[in-house]
């Protein structure tokens, strides 16, 4: 019979430089933390918005969904005045073509799994195995082919998979754990682990790290390990006890960092463990993806103290710029010329000629084409 994990870790022999770049990262987390607490409360949910939007963008498109960050921006604000997808389903599929039907779904329960871990995320801690089968269920919870697994461990063998979105090819990674007696015990030992582990841990990052490698190792469920993975990481910096993470996370999207870097991802994830599921932790090289995760999270910190600045701009608007870039965000994705506009928000011509010009120059929209023919889109 195969044995538990090994509750060993990496933690305890971390080098002096990566101890060296969790301080740093620590400090720069401890700036941004104060940054975010002199800002206005419109400013700080507007920040905290954009950041969920953008990490359930980015996490989705690493596994192959094609919405854009404005198209589930417009998503989100359809679903905040309905009360189930099913009955804004209708009004969302009008505008949405048949090709991203089963990113919707894919969309739409990711969004309800990222509800859950930012809002009743300290509800969630200590971890336990049927609050993660939960989580999976949420996240599988609009996609109608994974209604017989939807928060169940798998029962079928599956592999950790890099597609290529140009040619379609397939990669195999890493193979993960059998299904069955193999996984529920793995997955028994990494549970507890994490619960002895991070509470007095000083580097939650290099938990969560761990944790989530190991995770993606066992690849306990049928489908959706990747956003599993990605979601229990922001989980456990948000209700791990560290009040620092606990606090700049929600306003991180980290994910996104690892969508425009998708390829080292994947590579990283191999050179971790050689391709091969390890039964015994301390066989995994987990420095790599330890060194990875320091710079997305520093990414995240950069990209949101970046974020500021738009968002002041955008709450300072005058009240016709912010008619039209609300009319913007009702057709994601689509670039609208000067006429077009000018029906949608009924204002004046000159007025809708000066907004432009003033979100063109801020930065909120995107210019194309020239003379007649030129259009407007929308910068998320």
């Amino acid at each position: 019979m195969a044995q538990p994990y090994n509750n060993n870790s990496f933690l305890g022999s971390l080098s002096t430089q990566t101890q060296s770049e969790l301080r740093k990262l620590d400090q720069k987390a401890a700036k941004f933390q104060n940054l975010i607490a002199d800002l206005s409360p419109e400013t700080r949910e507007m920040l905290r918005s954009r950041s969920r939007i953008s990490t359930l963008g980015a996490t989705t498109r690493i596994e192959n969904a094609v919405l854009t960050d404005a198209e589930i921006n417009w998503v989100d604000t359809i679903l905040k005045t309905v009360t189930t997808f099913d009955v804004g389903r209708g009004v969302i599929a009008d505008k949405i073509s048949k090709d991203k039907e089963r990113s919707l779904e894919e969309v739409v329960g990711c969004r309800d799994l990222l509800a859950i871990i930012f809002d009743e995320g300290d509800g969630l801690w200590p971890l336990t195995q049927s609050n993660i089968r939960g989580l999976h269920a949420a996240l599988m919870a609009h996609y109608p082919p994974a209604f017989h697994y939807a928060g169940r461990y798998k029962v079928v063998t599956n592999q950790v998979v890099e597609r290529n979105l140009r040619s379609g090819v397939q990669r195999i990674v890493l193979e993960p754990t059998d299904p069955g007696i193999m996984t529920d015990q793995a997955m028994s030992s990494l549970v507890e682990w994490v619960n002895e582990t991070l509470p007095d841990h000083p580097w939650p990052i290099a938990v969560a790290t761990e944790f989530v490698f190991r995770f993606l190792a066992i690849h306990p469920f049928q489908d959706g390990n990747g956003r599993m993975g990605r979601a229990l990481f922001l989980l456990l910096l948000i209700s791990g006890g560290d009040e620092l993470w606990n606090t700049v996370t929600p306003f991180l999207s980290i994910d996104r960092f690892l969508e425009q870097n998708r390829s080292r991802y994947y590579q990283v994830l191999a050179l971790v463990s050689g391709g091969k599921y390890r039964q015994n932790p301390q066989e995994y090289n987990f420095e790599p993806f330890l060194k990875f995760n320091l710079r997305a999270v520093r990414a995240a910190i950069e990209n949101a103290e970046g974020q500021i600045e738009s968002i002041q701009i955008v709450l300072q608007l005058p009240p016709a710029a912010a008619k039209i870039l609300e009319a913007f965000r009702g057709e994601p994705g689509q670039r609208l010329s000067r006429r077009q506009v000018v029906e949608i928000v009924d204002l004046p011509v000159r007025t809708v000629a000066r907004s432009l010009a003033l979100l063109t120059e801020k930065n909120l929209l995107q210019k194309y084409g020239r003379g007649a023919g030129v259009a407007y889109q929308l910068v998320f």
